[in-house]
């Protein structure tokens, strides 16, 4: 053999070495990915909580005294300045700030803007570089939670909270003789009630997207130019109010839906409405809930109103002649002294008033992050019937063929004289006769001429007629219509009924059950609530916004079983009335938790020799809620998806497992995270061809060797 011959022999015998020794590499190659674990979406953020507290309240509107009362509010800071907002466009508010800055440094203050508000998006930059270039703070409200964050509140010294209906405009905080929007604004005073509100501030800001100039942008400086107008800012003075009232915070979209309800469904004598439009209309959503209510309450004998903006979006005019079909007159904002009607405001019974950024859009109520309060007050309610019925007395007739009226007081006592007003405003010059007809209880009609009765309105011009019906007895309903003749064409409006009232109705009254969390699947849960009234009528209550059970109310506990619900948070409102309109409410939140781990009943370990086939382990999986699975292979993915109790199997022959030991880890969770592993240990042992190979190895490692030796003892 020569040299060259043996060496390529042995080059050949190490290839050979070499191949043979080379691992086993399993066939089937395990799939990698992320496993995605299901959680259990809370529906209630921020539970519908109402607060029983003895605090202060200062109530302004737009464009009267709303400049005024903010700038005192925020000039009043001592420790802190927290502002949720859409949209800031209004340079006198940034001026401010600076000088509030300039005044006290010290001063904690904070910016949480509208991340792609519709209107704002160069202005809101302009106003997060400006503050941030003032070591002010300024992030976007998170972009993923919310379709827009549309909210309008700012939180002061974590003592006062201020809703407002409209943003930080020039249109909503106007300087004085300018033309601006109608909102309403409320300042409340209270640590309990702020700190609701500053929960919710808290958890925006920790969710939302720090300002950054180079990726947002730096806008275009604000401008100064507002327009003029004569309007006589009636209601400049803001109001002040002090005492016990019922204060609910409302937001979207946790419980905006539950609010409006819940104010629509309390009204017992009059409902007043003022919004700037009506979208998703006709789409069975949470308007189409609120049109059904708003109906539902006139069918019940509820004097509704409502306030809008003419043909400011598509479904205004449907639900108008919808609204009208049933009685119900809207009028449209007047348009000489307002920019727009931009309220979101509602008034029950002279007695209840929410104020909010909350349109009456299926977005704004389900999928945006709003902000208001409903305020079980008298006197604050009172503050802001006046400026509705200021509006109402100007505004354009809508469906009711262009004549409107109302009367003073709202609700009258038997010791009121009541005055009774047609608003001829829309056939005004051409009015020629006016008549009003008046029905006292189940009486005949009676009609009155009452064209010479006439006075200027607050426009100024001689187009409102007045009757005055004599003071009637307590309990009295009264039917009232209106007929104006305007070039030789009579035009009639809807009828309304006023209601006579020395009281609202004697005092009910309802305890507050502890709040429940109960693990899913447990039985034996109930709410019982025990009110009281002296003449008790009926009850209703609602789970998360809806009716889940209604009735007659004879005075004693109300129960209601809260077994067999989901996983999630229910918000159930109890609300129980007396036969003269008194009401009470309360609020009982349930959480359904599943703290539970699922449970594994896993197979023994195994030992295989290689190479065989029919190898399975199976896993016994259980849990009320699955959701996810996932099997490790010596910490690499061989497989994962969604399960259901029962068995578990992995076929392990797809796995093409190399002789050694191995383990098997598998862990399932549940759709509220709990999770829960087992292991098992694989065996393979080697087949008796791996076995020839491995003596066939040795032999020929023998060989080689001693061939190796012979070569070095030849040379």
């Amino acid at each position: 053999m020569s040299r060259t011959d043996m060496t390529l022999g042995v080059v050949t015998v190490i290839m050979l070495v070499t191949l043979v020794s080379v691992p086993v590499v399993p066939v089937g190659t395990p799939h990698t990915g992320v496993l995605a674990v299901s959680q259990q979406h809370v529906t209630s953020a921020f539970p519908f909580q109402t607060f029983q507290r003895d605090m202060n309240v200062t109530t302004f509107v737009s464009p009267d005294g709303s400049r005024d009362a903010l700038w005192q509010l925020l000039l009043s800071a001592r420790q802190s300045i927290y502002v949720e907002v859409f949209g800031i466009n209004n340079p006198y508010i940034l001026d401010l700030i600076h000088e509030i800055h300039d005044a006290r440094p010290g001063l904690d203050i904070k910016f949480l803007l509208g991340w792609n508000s519709i209107g704002y998006y160069s202005t809101n930059d302009y106003v997060a570089n400006n503050l941030t270039q003032l070591g002010i703070p300024v992030r976007w409200t998170s972009d993923t939670e919310f379709t827009y964050a549309h909210q309008k509140f700012v939180i002061i010294d974590n003592k006062t909270t201020v809703v407002h209906a409209g943003n930080w405009a020039k249109t909503s905080f106007p300087e004085a003789g300018k033309k601006a929007n109608r909102e309403w604004s409320i300042a409340m005073t209270d640590g309990v009630v702020t700190a609701f509100y500053r929960g919710v501030f808290d958890y925006d800001w920790d969710n939302g997207i720090p300002y950054d100039p180079v990726a947002h942008g730096t806008g275009s400086p604000l401008s100064y130019s507002e327009t003029s107008s004569t309007y006589p800012r009636p209601f400049s003075e803001p109001g002040h109010f002090s005492g016990d009232m019922r204060v609910t915070p409302v937001l979207s979209p946790d419980t905006s839906l539950q609010g409006i309800l819940y104010c629509i469904r309390a009204a017992r004598y009059t409902l007043d409405i003022q919004i700037p439009y009506f979208t998703n209309y006709g789409d069975s959503g949470a308007v189409d809930q609120i049109v059904d209510e708003i109906v539902a309450a006139k069918q019940r004998g509820v004097t509704v109103r409502v306030i809008t903006e003419e043909g400011a979006k598509p479904d205004v005019e449907a639900v108008a002649q919808e609204l009208g079909s049933h009685g119900i007159p809207v009028v449209y904002q007047d348009e000489r002294w307002f920019s727009a009607e931009h309220n979101k405001g509602i008034i029950v019974d002279g007695r209840t008033v929410m104020i909010s950024s909350i349109n009456f859009s299926d977005g704004s109520i389900t999928e945006n992050r709003e902000a208001g309060v409903i305020v079980e007050h008298s006197g604050v309610a009172a503050w802001y019937q006046d400026v509705y019925d200021f509006d109402w007395g100007i505004g354009d007739a809508g469906n009711s063929d262009e004549v409107n009226l109302y009367w003073t007081p709202n609700i009258p006592t038997s010791s009121d004289t009541i005055n009774v007003t047609v608003y001829g405003h829309m056939l005004y010059p051409d009015i020629e006769e006016v008549v009003l007809g008046v029905k006292i209880g189940s009486g005949a009609w009676t009609n009155h001429t009452i064209t010479p009765n006439v006075y200027d309105s607050d426009e100024g011009d001689p187009e409102n007629y007045f009757y005055e019906i004599a003071p009637q007895p307590d309990g009295t309903n009264i039917t009232v219509v209106a007929y104006v003749r305007a070039n030789g064409v009579w035009h009639k409006s809807h009828e309304m009924t006023l209601f006579v009232r020395n009281s609202m109705g004697a005092a009910v009254t309802v305890d507050h059950p502890d709040d429940i969390v109960y693990e899913y699947g447990s039985t034996g849960h109930s709410i019982t609530w025990t009110p009281s009234a002296a003449n008790a009528s009926h009850y209703v209550v609602t789970r998360n916004g809806t009716v889940v059970a209604s009735g007659a109310w004879d005075g004693s506990a109300v129960t209601l079983s809260v077994e067999g619900l989901g996983l999630g948070t229910y918000v159930y409102v109890l609300f129980v009335n007396e036969t003269g309109g008194a009401s009470a409410t309360d609020t009982v939140t349930v959480r359904v938790v599943d703290t539970t781990p699922p449970d594994i009943t896993g197979p023994a370990d195994l030992c295989v020799t290689r190479g065989t086939t029919g190898h399975r382990r199976t896993w016994n999986v259980s849990d009320p809620c699955p959701a996810n699975y996932v099997i490790l292979l010596d910490g690499e993915e061989v497989d994962s998806g969604s399960w259901v109790s029962g068995e578990l199997t992995l076929d392990l022959d797809t796995l093409a497992l190399a002789t050694g030991e191995h383990t098997l880890l598998l862990t399932v969770w549940d759709s509220s995270g709990n999770s829960a592993t087992d292991s098992v240990n694989i065996t393979v042992q080697p087949s008796m061809m791996d076995i020839a190979i491995y003596v066939a190895i040795a032999v020929v490692g023998v060989v080689v060797a001693l061939v190796v030796m012979k070569m070095k003892k030849g040379r």
